[in-house]
Formats: C-alpha cells, structure tokens, sequence
C-alpha cells in the first residue's frame, strides 16, 4: 500500500506544481498585495487601500502626481488617496468640477484667462422721473427697482439730464425722499430742468455698501522679521516658496517678487482654506498632518472691491461658478458669491482671492 502511495506521488507532483503555477499566476496581484502587506505594513496602509492594476494614487491638490504606491506627494506632502484608474477622485473642498486641457484645445476653444483684482467699481442706476417744479427747486420723481432701492441713500448726489440727445452737461441734484421703498424724489435746480422728463444716473461705489463696506480693509503694520518677499515659478505662480530653488512641478528657478503694502505671507491648507497659521512648520490636522503651504494674503485697499470680470461668470440658476486656472491648462469650477453687476465687472462677495486668474473668454 505505501509502494502504491509513493508511485502516485511521483507520477501526480508534475500535475501538482502545474496547477499550483496556474494558481499563482491567476492570483499574483492578490498575492503580492498580501505580501506587500506583510512585509512593508507602513506602505500600505489599509487606510489607503490596497495595490492593484486597477487603482491608483493621485494628490488632489496637484492632479498631475500619480504612484502605483501608497506614499505622499512630494510638492505639498499630503497623503496620496487611492482611487480606480480614469476616475476623478474627489475634489478640494468649493471645487464642483475639474476640466483639464491640452495647449492645443486651449487655443482652439479660445481659452484666455484673466486676473481677479482689485478696483474701485462704482454701480450706475438709471432713473426716468417725472419734474415737478418747486419755486427754484425741481424735484424729479422716479419709480426705482427693489434691488436698486437698498443701494440708495438720502443726501446722495446724483447727475440730472433733462435731455440726455442734445449733448448738454448734466446738472448736480440730490437724493432728498424715498417713498414706499420703490420711488425716490431727487431736487436739482428749477432754472436748468425745464422739461417735463428727467434722466437721472445715480453712481454708487459699490465699497460703500453692504456687504463689502463690512469686509476688514486696511492692514496691521509690518512686524519686526515679516517675510516681504516670496519666490515665485512663472508658470506657477499661485504656489509662493518662502525660499528661492527650482519649481518642484517643472524644475523652473523660482524668481523672487517683494510683496507690496497690503499683501502679507501667511501658512495655510489648501483642502481647507479656513486653516491658517502665521509661522512656518504648522500643520493640518484635517488632512492627517499635511504642512501648512506658503500664501500670499491680499488685504482689500479702501474704496476698493475684488473684481471679476462678467465674462468668466458662469450662472446656472442654482448657483454661480467660475473656472479657476489652477495650474497651465488645468481650470477648477469653484463656486462664487457675487454682488450686482456693474458694467463689465461684477464684484467678488467670496469664492476668490486677488491674484488668481480665471478663464474669462471660452469659460462656458
């Protein structure tokens, strides 16, 4: 009976190694995520998924770095999140989408990006109103939209054309009533409006109303040691260096830029904007440890707004979105909150900072 077992066993232990091969074959990614476990658990971390043919890592900050392996990117030094090949992943926190382009679709779609600065923007409301004379005043009564009635003051000046055709200068009047929150009564002199019509333009800045004459202006002064210069990649120019090098997306040498007197260099996360620090080392606990990146802080001038222009808004009725151009030929939808048009600009409540740069032809 042994000698009958033995020969079975000669005979089958070819047949045995070839099913064993088969099976090692067919399971060898399995295999290896499971040894890789095994020997390296710091690299593949069950956090962050296992290794397979199917999956891969991407920085969400910085698209264009992709492993095979778990690990961290080495431009902002956040963990790497796992996702399946051709996915999107998910997005920084107020990024709703995320298109990237080649240079060549770029300049077919006529793409061009414009910046988001600052300006002293002043809304324009046009009145139509009736003249009714008042010994040697007019006053002027017109009928005004809600919205424009709550960017109204008393005591506001105002510019009076009885005829707006026939090239006359406008005269100077007041606003002196606002009746039922829908009509105001503007006094200008009764000599020079001898019509029986008015055209009133009312000019606003747009910094000396709600919400923007509430926003901080002005900035503290500069402390003993304040960084007043960063280093810049001209491609890149969104991603300030505290020290001069070479870009880590491009090998470019960083080129040194002072700041003027109301930017400041503070440390903040990218993934969560509302996490700033203003000394270097500080770190995300949001993001499991990611240090806090360089960010140039524009601080708003007096009598000034953040502006952007009305070509690069884009509004879906549910909400309002422009496209921010993240790096050369990558655009983060982000969604915005905005203040009334005014002319060709419309003036940023929040959503975007001075400096950047969004798509303001070819956005739609």
């Amino acid at each position: 009976m042994l000698w009958v077992a033995r020969a079975a066993q000669v005979r089958l232990r070819f047949f045995i190694a070839l099913i064993v091969a088969f099976v090692v074959v067919g399971r060898w990614e399995d295999l290896r995520t499971h040894w890789d476990r095994w020997i390296a658990p710091s690299a593949a971390d069950p956090a962050m998924g296992a290794v397979s043919v199917d999956t891969e890592y991407f920085c969400p900050m910085d698209p264009g770095v992709l492993s095979d392996w778990p690990g961290k990117c080495p431009i902002c030094h956040m963990a790497l999140v796992r996702r399946k090949k051709g996915d999107m992943g998910p997005l920084p926190s107020g990024v709703v989408a995320r298109v990237q382009l080649s240079p060549q679709r770029i300049q077919l779609a006529g793409i061009q990006s414009a910046p988001v600065a600052y300006s002293p923007l002043t809304r324009e409301i046009r009145l139509i109103g009736r003249v009714q004379p008042d010994g040697d005043r007019a006053r002027i009564t017109a009928d005004v939209d809600p919205e424009d009635a709550s960017w109204l003051a008393l005591g506001q000046e105002s510019e009076v054309s009885p005829d707006p055709y026939d090239g006359t200068t406008p005269i100077k009047g007041r606003l002196v009533a606002q009746e039922n929150g829908n009509r105001v009564v503007i006094e200008a002199s009764a000599s020079a409006v001898e019509s029986r019509f008015a055209l009133v333009v009312v000019k606003v800045p747009v910094a000396d109303r709600e919400p923007f004459r509430s926003m901080p202006h002005g900035v503290a002064p500069i402390a003993p040691g304040e960084p007043r210069s960063v280093f810049l990649c001209p491609d890149h120019a969104n991603e300030p260096r505290r020290i001069s090098g070479r870009c880590p997306k491009d090998d470019n040498p960083l080129q040194r830029v002072p700041l003027n007197s109301i930017q400041r260099l503070v440390w903040w996360c990218p993934m969560h904007p509302k996490i700033v620090s203003d000394h270097e080392g500080a770190t995300c606990a949001e993001c499991g440890g990611m240090v806090l990146v360089p960010h140039v802080i524009t601080y708003c001038p007096d009598g000034q707004v953040l502006t952007v222009p009305e070509t690069a808004v884009i509004d879906t009725g549910s909400r309002t979105l422009v496209y921010l151009e993240t790096m050369p030929g990558m655009f983060d939808g982000v969604e915005v909150k905005l203040g009334p048009r005014c002319g060709a600009f419309y003036p940023v409540v929040s959503g975007l900072e001075s400096g950047q740069r969004v798509a303001a032809s070819g956005a739609f």
